[in-house]
């Protein structure tokens, strides 16, 4: 019987992965600058390092509900797609916030969102943005189920402190993470 090849680049219809968020988990890290881009490794509170050095990174995991592939052409000969299959989330992300338990600095005492002077890239190494050009008016927030967090601004923090990040999705359900006991150097 012959088998029917198709490469769907321009038009991946009726194929699909459809995934359910699932978890949140964060985590702190050191940022090393590099040429190009940068890195990433273990963050210490030994090394006594101001929050220009800090990373937080946020992971919103997620598992596979349903894959859906047609099996047979319109010619009821069995073919096989040569792409990747489109990827849909049950549900989108609606808010997503970031607070500290203690005053980050002046303009932002303890339990104020920290969104305004968040910084996020999507994958080590890529350039960080401010997190509102993560927002999109039509599908809420995209490209943040695992975000690299930086700050724009200065802690004047040297306490030990906490991170929450909260995400609430559309459909109502809610992830919150904290990344606990970061002690910055103040400038």
């Amino acid at each position: 019987m012959p088998l029917l090849t198709s490469s769907c680049i321009d038009d991946c219809s009726g194929l699909a992965l459809f995934l359910r968020y699932q978890e949140l988990a964060g985590m702190p890290l050191e940022y090393v600058p590099s040429n190009p881009g940068w890195q990433v490794i273990t963050w210490s509170n030994d090394k006594n390092l101001t929050s220009e050095k800090l990373l937080l990174v946020f992971d919103l995991t997620y598992e596979p509900i349903a894959e859906v592939r047609p099996s047979n052409s319109t010619l009821g000969l069995p073919f096989a797609l040569a792409c990747d299959p489109a990827v849909n989330f049950e549900s989108s992300i609606k808010t997503w916030d970031l607070v500290s338990n203690k005053d980050f600095n002046d303009d932002f005492p303890a339990g104020t969102s920290l969104n305004e002077i968040t910084l996020i890239a999507p994958i080590v190494g890529r350039e960080f943005l401010p997190f509102a050009d993560y927002q999109d008016s039509q599908i809420g927030y995209k490209g943040l189920g695992t975000s690299f967090v930086r700050f724009s601004g200065l802690s004047t923090q040297s306490s030990p402190m906490s991170f929450t990040c909260k995400i609430t999705l559309t459909d109502g359900r809610i992830f919150s993470s904290k990344v606990d006991n970061i002690v910055l150097r103040v400038e």
